[in-house]
């Protein structure tokens, strides 16, 4: 789901945590012909027609609040008719008109989903085009598997397989594991500190099929899911 925003709007409730500022140019190099459909897909393969903004997320970080300066260096005004954002930023703030020569700050939060990605966009809709800005936060990984899929192949006897993982500085405690539905089961073990063991067993290898295994933290991790994505036969078969 994505964010579109015509008037100035403040969101209610929210974490101001830090602000991270960027310059960034607003001229005819962006692109004058961005699409107009409201549903935005980052890209980086678009990167060559967009500016960027980058911060880092702590591990346990839900939010963060930033402003990125809009400076005009032309000597018309730059009108902002709206500006679109991909699900994980919400506007605080932003002006409406830029005088000719100046500079002014839009205003937004990044809120961590859950299974959430690592860039968002935002398109400042004004009288001189759609212009992009790429915004980049990667999470701080506590989190390292050895493996993050697990595969059987299609009639193999349905023994029990394993991935381990391990958690830096102990900073969460899986609580467990869990698999949808009835057909699978997942246990969860402790090897030593901070190192723990995954094992999955397949209710059935008759027919090829997919499904997740998902651990459970506490605390949890914000925008961040741990899972082994378990094949029977051969991924996408």
């Amino acid at each position: 789901m994505n964010n579109v925003y015509k008037i100035p709007r403040f969101a209610p409730g929210v974490l101001l945590i830090a602000a991270v500022f960027s310059s960034l140019i607003l001229d005819d190099a962006f692109s004058q012909n961005a699409p107009t459909a409201e549903r935005l897909t980052p890209s980086p393969k678009a990167s060559s027609s967009m500016s960027e903004v980058h911060f880092d997320l702590g591990w346990q970080q839900s939010s963060k609040t930033f402003s990125v300066l809009l400076t005009n260096d032309s000597n018309k005004p730059l009108q902002i008719e709206g500006i679109q954002t991909t699900a994980g930023l919400y506007v605080v703030s932003f002006p409406q008109l830029v005088a000719a020569n100046s500079s002014a700050d839009i205003q937004l939060t990044y809120a961590a989903t859950m299974g959430g990605g690592d860039v968002d966009l935002v398109r400042l809709l004004t009288n001189r085009g759609d212009k992009q800005i790429l915004v980049t936060h990667p999470r701080q990984q506590v989190v390292q598997l050895s493996a993050r899929t697990l595969q059987w192949a299609v009639g193999e006897a349905p023994a029990p397989k394993s991935v381990t993982f391990t958690v830096t500085g102990n900073v969460s405690v899986p609580q467990g594991v869990e698999t949808p539905g009835k057909l699978d089961s997942a246990s969860l073990n402790k090897l030593a500190d901070g190192t723990y063991q995954i094992t999955v067993n397949p209710g059935s290898t008759a027919s090829p099929r997919q499904f997740p295994v998902v651990v459970d933290f506490s605390p949890k991790l914000p925008g961040t899911v741990v899972l082994v994505t378990c094949f029977v036969g051969n991924p996408g078969q």
